[in-house]
């Protein structure tokens, strides 16, 4: 993959490139590919005609002394550049015309899959998700399954979609007009989980999210937090379709499908006898894994777009974003996923004072006084001490963990999940 900017500069060159055009990195890397195309490196310049044709272009070039099939596509952000993405393939020893053609549906077609959009399914937003080859693969068995009416395990970091993943599973079932029910295991106190999932059987007959759920869907995230009671009753909803000791309701089934989800591998917890082995082997019928966002970059520019568009909206500006913020969004490691990514361009659309988004403003642009980067350490490393460092700061001022939402916009879950991530005790001393 090759990205330029609008202006031509290189700003992505992989590894695939560099073996296919016979390149480096470290030659190409912000070089002007009109530059390039002067000293006979490139014939022509196939991104640059995709600028200026404001369409996808796929042509055959020379790029030194090989032939090469490029497909070039323009990626527009309220009508104006962002960059162009360019995907390579060597054709030196294709002859066939015929083959030619055919291979130049499936370059289109990868390209398509790569920048695609699909509907979010929630039935009230519209999401765009651009999905490369791994991506495409999960979603096509996420159809599959969706068919079924089989308990789903989707394992994955933070942050990488794996509710919206639920709810697309969901969307496209049987099931699709019936209740979806969303519980975050590590929103709630351990002894409160039982009876909002499944109900009390005192006077007041407090029904419980299964009961309320009926004919539709379950989506259990942090299923790893779910108490060895509750995952007794789980089982038996899954495979018996009733809640145990419910004598009232005893002669009424479950008819729930349930999808749980965890950011953390389970068997650990089943060794350490946290985890009911019956259950995680039920689990394991249909696991999803969702990569992480650091290991799928051609996602990263689509995402950008996507969530710039919608911040501009929602916000009534017309922000873009610097070559050079690009350059950081693209090379961040994002240990916080897809969440981390759409908060960063919110914060840029929000507090950025002019209407282009400089590096400064995203990502460290929140690093408070007195904190300072260590150059021995990589990047990661700094963004998780300066986010312990906000943290602690945020929680001097807080009094509970709702005030904390309030005070960082972020929701309670997500709050829990990041303490916990980034090592740090939720301890308030706010008055």
């Amino acid at each position: 993959m090759h990205i330029v900017d609008k202006d031509g500069i290189t700003i992505l060159y992989n590894e695939k490139c560099e073996e296919i055009e016979g390149l480096t990195r470290d030659f190409v890397l912000g070089s002007d590919i009109k530059d390039l195309v002067k000293r006979g490196v490139y014939s022509e310049s196939v991104s640059m005609e995709a600028i200026n044709s404001k369409s996808l272009v796929a042509k055959t070039q020379q790029v030194n002394q090989r032939n090469i099939f490029s497909t070039s596509v323009p990626i527009l952000d309220q009508g104006e550049f962002v960059a162009v993405v360019t995907n390579v393939m060597d054709i030196s020893n294709i002859t066939s015309l015929e083959f030619q053609l055919k291979e130049l549906e499936k370059v289109n077609e990868t390209i398509t899959e790569e920048l695609g959009i699909i509907q979010d399914l929630n039935q009230t937003n519209e999401l765009k998700v651009s999905r490369n080859k791994m991506m495409n693969s999960i979603f096509r068995l996420a159809l599959r399954v969706s068919k079924a009416d089989s308990t789903v395990f989707i394992l994955g970091e933070s942050g990488v979609g794996k509710e919206f993943m639920a709810r697309f599973i969901h969307a496209n079932s049987d099931r699709k007009e019936r209740p979806f029910f969303f519980f975050d295991c590590s929103a709630y106190p351990r002894h409160m989980i039982h009876p909002l999932l499944f109900g009390t059987s005192d006077e007041e007959m407090t029904p419980g999210i299964f009961r309320q759920a009926q004919g539709g869907c379950v989506y259990i995230s942090e299923i790893s937090n779910l108490p060895l009671e509750s995952q007794r009753d789980l089982m038996s909803i899954i495979t018996e379709k009733v809640i145990p000791g419910d004598r009232r309701r005893a002669s009424r089934e479950i008819d729930v499908r349930v999808i749980a989800s965890s950011s953390e591998k389970l068997l650990p917890h089943v060794q350490n006898g946290n985890f009911r082995e019956d259950l995680y082997f039920r689990l394991q019928t249909v696991p999803i894994e969702i990569p992480p966002l650091r290991d799928r970059r051609n996602e990263i520019m689509p995402f950008i777009s996507h969530f710039l568009d919608l911040y501009n909206k929602k916000y009534n500006k017309n922000k873009t974003l610097s070559v050079e913020a690009i350059q950081d969004l693209i090379h961040y490691s994002w240990p916080e996923n897809l969440r981390e990514l759409e908060e960063e361009i919110e914060r840029g659309v929000v507090f950025s004072q002019s209407n282009q988004i400089m590096a400064n403003v995203i990502l460290l642009a929140a690093t408070p006084q007195g904190v300072h980067a260590d150059t021995t350490k990589d990047l990661r490393e700094n963004v998780l001490q300066f986010e312990r460092e906000l943290m602690k700061m945020y929680l001097a001022e807080a009094r509970d963990i709702h005030h904390l939402s309030e005070l960082t916009g972020l929701e309670v879950s997500s709050l829990r999940k990041k303490a916990k991530r980034i090592d740090v005790d939720m301890v308030y001393d706010g008055s």
